[in-house]
């Protein structure tokens, strides 16, 4: 199967997602609320290793609830707050995709029912009926769950990549600019296989 087939495919069984767009875009919310808390890691990891070459930064000024904090009581309730903040949307994104899931689950055996309440009665007749209580039950449910998978791998890893890229370019904007090329011809070797 080609790679235009496969994204018509895919953007059809989309279409399915309409009338879960809320609870869509909720799950959208959580998976930015989780990936939002890979850089809020990594700062926090800067943090402490600031704080073990200069021990005059290792307290913290300004942050409320942690102001005047040293080095070794401020990090772990950093850690906590952000494993708090990051389980809370990951919560959040995996429970209204489950959701939207079963929803598409639910749409896509209806379409399937009503197609097959409308063919021939010969066509019955040539078919097992055990192949199409299997494509009713089992096949619906892989379809859909290849498509949730995919929608979260993407949306979840790819935001992740963004924020990590974009708290890179906060950081020091000449050190990405020089990973850029070399990141980019890996992106072209690899985009084939998509």
């Amino acid at each position: 199967m080609s790679t235009v087939s496969s994204l018509k495919i895919y953007l059809r069984l989309l279409g399915y997602v309409r009338p879960h767009v809320g609870l869509f875009l909720i799950s959208i919310a959580g998976f930015v609320v989780f990936a939002s808390g890979q850089p809020m890691l990594a700062g926090v990891l800067k943090y402490f290793v600031d704080g073990l070459v200069d021990p005059d930064k290792a307290v913290l000024r300004g942050i409320p609830l942690l102001d005047g904090l040293d080095l070794m009581q401020a990090v772990p309730l950093m850690i906590i707050a952000i494993a708090l903040w990051q389980g809370t949307g990951s919560f959040f994104g995996n429970y209204f995709l489950s959701r939207v899931s079963l929803g598409l689950i639910h749409d896509l055996r209806l379409a399937l029912f009503d197609k097959l309440l409308r063919l021939p009665n010969t066509w019955f007749d040539n078919h097992n009926s055990g192949r199409l209580v299997s494509r009713i039950t089992f096949d619906v449910t892989m379809v859909t769950g290849a498509v949730t998978s995919a929608i979260k791998v993407v949306i979840r890893e790819g935001l992740t990549v963004i924020f990590l890229f974009g708290f890179l370019l906060w950081m020091n904007w000449a050190g990405p600019r020089i990973s850029a090329g070399p990141g980019l011809l890996i992106l072209f070797m690899i985009l084939p296989c998509f």
